[in-house]
């Protein structure tokens, strides 16, 4: 007979390695085998990888964001009984489709090879935590109002880490970057997600940064500022074409457009302001100082994010 329990004793018992209770008593969050579920088999809460869990950062709808913050207020206690890393596990099962060629549903042939922990804070270390004037992006945080007060506090904050892992013979970064996640396919074959992150740059943008030029970046984008006469930086900026959208895998993905740019001897060269859906505007110059900037895409083979291929 199946093992009814509360939303909290289902996920005690499945971060606990408990066989039940395995379900609440309208079968709207449960597990089966090494997957913690909300309201149904599309969307995996939680998973067990063995070593690890890891947690499903997606958002779908406001009762399985309750699901979602209960699971990481447990575990933000420290009371799973193993590591856990929070990423997009839809950006992850399309990068395991893109592998394998079919779906995996319980990601059985997932390897994580090295991770960054999340940032977790409860209660007053959350709130100390807040006003200790640390970099705040990227974080969430979580309220729940004071029954003595009525006022709202500050429950708990969080901020995802990053995992390497390999699939087969590919090797992925999964993180988040300007509050989005993404999952990247690396180039070659690395050991952890300090040296993941380092084999996204291009040659050419690691050589410019040694020489102590700023190099900037937008997702998967950066940008080398080019010396120029100012003369000649207004004139090709008046040659460019406005909008100018930069090179994307997919006609479907969301686009990095430029305020002008234009493709010169198989460079790509823009200036003004470079905007995305999922990530804040990235300011390269101003009409009253412009600057031109050659664009290089970073060096990895597949880019995939929450919603979709970036």
């Amino acid at each position: 007979m199946a093992k009814c329990g509360t939303n909290t004793e289902v996920i005690k018992a499945y971060f606990s390695g408990d066989s039940e209770p395995y379900k609440n008593s309208r079968d709207t969050l449960y597990f089966t085998r090494n997957i913690l579920y909300s309201y149904g088999g599309h969307f995996p809460l939680a998973v067990d990888l063995g070593d690890c869990y890891m947690l499903n950062g997606d958002r779908y709808s406001i009762t399985t964001s309750q699901h979602q913050s209960s699971a990481h207020s447990y575990v933000g206690h420290n009371k799973a009984n193993k590591p856990y890393f929070t990423t997009s596990i839809s950006a992850i099962s399309r990068a395991q489709e893109s592998v394998l060629g079919f779906h995996e549903p319980n990601f059985s042939k997932l390897k994580v090879l090295d991770k960054i922990d999340d940032l977790y804070k409860y209660g007053q270390d959350a709130v100390d935590f807040l006003n200790s004037g640390f970099d705040l992006f990227g974080i969430t945080i979580r309220y729940e109002k004071n029954p003595t007060t009525s006022k709202r506090e500050v429950r708990l904050i969080h901020r995802p880490g990053a995992v390497l892992f390999k699939i087969r013979k590919t090797y992925w970064l999964a993180g988040m970057d300007d509050e989005s996640y993404f999952v990247s396919r690396l180039c070659k074959r690395v050991k952890t997600v300090k040296e993941a992150f380092e084999s996204l740059k291009p040659k050419k943008v690691k050589y410019i940064e040694n020489t102590g030029i700023n190099v900037k970046r937008q997702g998967e984008w950066f940008f080398i500022p080019l010396k120029m006469e100012k003369k000649d930086s207004k004139k090709m900026y008046e040659n460019m074409r406005p909008n100018f959208v930069l090179p994307r895998e997919s006609m479907w993905s969301n686009p990095h457009t430029a305020t002008r740019g234009f493709n010169r001897r198989n460079q790509i060269l823009v200036s003004g302001q470079v905007r995305h859906p999922e990530h804040p505007m990235l300011k390269l110059s101003t009409l009253k100082d412009i600057e031109i900037f050659q664009a290089v895409k970073n060096t990895s083979l597949e880019n995939f994010s929450a919603q979709g291929v970036d």
